[in-house]
């Protein structure tokens, strides 16, 4: 259905080893390059001499220039051993300053994959200090001196409940790390090994030393606090817990659920107890609607309380409600991105996708072209697509749409007719599909940079 499409599609891992070679001979283009131009110079060969076979000699009419250089390699060809000599000279240094400036290179991301690694060192020792301190309170004897002290013990729990940036997060970048070093160093060992590192390699390894020694100093803030704290302990005159630590945290905390329980339970049978007091007092003697007015204002203050519950849990419905919907949102971008990615798709969208310098547009009489606009655009513009009517659902917009994907300067192009008339049934719903995939994932497709905004 398509013209000018040859169905061929280069492997992925043909096109990467292509790529990688490319990479591997930059260096020796570069010196190749060096070696040229300091030929051409201890020669006396200009460029445009190359070219248009003038010699840049002066005539004898022109006059001298008395602050030209002198012209060490004037009169010396290649064959004569002079410049010979020259020449095997400058292209040796040309080569050394290179070579050298790649192995400087590598030193440098060595350096830096290794300043990460001890970032990583550093800050897994940093956590099992604070782990080993703490742990072991919770056993041992100096733990049961926190845990005799209340001030010591509710500082300790505070230390111990404090959010720190996980162990595991940290742990997770041995491998990126030791992958990123491992090609660097290899080709620093290789003696005869002239590969420059990218520069992303910098900076992804400070990007990883910084976060983790961000993550080295949060743990060791902690720890310096425990072992203050413990030394505070030790200086301490009270009386060490029977218990260890651990125990009297848990009985604490065991303690502290219980009496708040309490507390709300007879805080409520307090209030039941006084509101049903005044209300048979009332009754009593008469004043039944001063005290009802007393009554009601304290259900108010309960019925306040219970609608503040009611809104918080109603809060965090709706932030529950929101994460979901955004997670939802992600999925479904991320399937609209997948399903525009599909090779299926963008073959059947290979007309709209392609890149070209011809964008849809409507006449003055109200006929749809393609014009030649140039510019900034190098593909379809999704706004012009929509601007032409060939997205709106009627026989009229599926010709607009054929007209922009049949446009015989476009390629490829689609190879039938313009006219509604002249379709058969499988190419109307060949267009219908098109128009409803271009409808679905036309801001997909600008985000992704397949169609122009």
């Amino acid at each position: 259905m398509f013209g000018n499409r040859t169905g061929h599609r280069p492997p992925p891992q043909g096109r990467l080893e292509s790529f990688a070679s490319i990479l591997s001979s930059l260096t020796t283009i570069v010196t190749s390059l060096l070696v040229a131009a300091s030929f051409m110079y201890v020669f006396g060969i200009s460029p445009s001499s190359l070219f248009w076979g003038k010699s840049e000699t002066p005539s004898k009419s022109d006059p001298p220039n008395a602050f030209a250089e002198p012209d060490e390699g004037k009169g010396l060809t290649p064959t004569d051993p002079k410049g010979k000599e020259l020449l095997a000279a400058t292209t040796a240094g040309t080569e050394k300053q290179a070579f050298a400036f790649a192995r400087a290179k590598q030193r440098q991301a060595a350096g830096a994959c290794d300043d990460a690694l001890q970032a990583l060192d550093e800050c897994i020792a940093e956590i099992n200090r604070f782990e080993t301190l703490s742990k072991g309170l919770l056993q041992d004897g100096d733990g049961k001196k926190i845990a005799g002290d209340s001030s010591l013990l509710k500082r300790f729990r505070l230390i111990q409940e404090r959010e720190r940036p996980a162990r595991a997060k940290a742990e997770r970048y041995q491998q990126p790390l030791a992958e990123m070093a491992e090609p660097v160093k290899a080709s620093l060992q290789n003696p005869r090994d002239a590969s420059i590192p990218k520069a992303e390699l910098f900076a992804e390894a400070e990007r990883l030393r910084q976060e983790l020694m961000g993550t080295r100093d949060a743990w060791r803030k902690d720890r310096i606090l425990l072992e203050s704290l413990l030394a505070e302990a030790r200086r301490g005159n009270g009386s060490p817990s029977e218990k260890t630590l651990e125990e009297t945290i848990r009985l604490t905390a065991d303690a502290e659920t219980r009496a708040f329980t309490e507390a709300m339970e007879k805080e409520a049978n307090a209030a039941k107890a006084e509101m049903e007091a005044k209300l048979i007092k009332a009754k009593a003697e008469g004043i039944r609607a001063i005290e009802q007015a007393n009554i009601d204002k304290h259900l108010a203050e309960k019925r306040a309380e219970a609608e503040r519950i009611r809104t918080q849990a109603f809060l965090k419905e709706a932030k529950e409600k929101a994460e979901g919907e955004a997670a939802r949102a992600k999925a479904e971008k991320e399937r609209l991105r997948t399903k525009a990615l599909d090779p299926r798709v963008k073959q059947m969208l290979a007309p709209l996708l392609a890149k070209t310098a011809f964008q849809p547009m409507r006449y003055d009489n109200g006929k749809i072209g393609n014009d030649f606009i140039g510019g900034g655009l190098e593909r379809i513009s999704f706004t012009r697509l929509k601007s032409v009517g060939a997205l709106e659902a009627s026989n009229e917009g599926l010709a607009a749409l054929a007209e922009v994907g049949c446009y015989i300067n476009r390629q490829p192009h689609w190879i039938f007719s313009t006219r509604p008339a002249d379709w058969s049934a499988e190419t109307r719903t060949f267009l219908q599909d098109v128009q409803n995939l271009v409808r679905e994932l036309g801001p997909t497709l600008v985000a992704e940079r397949m169609l122009e905004p």
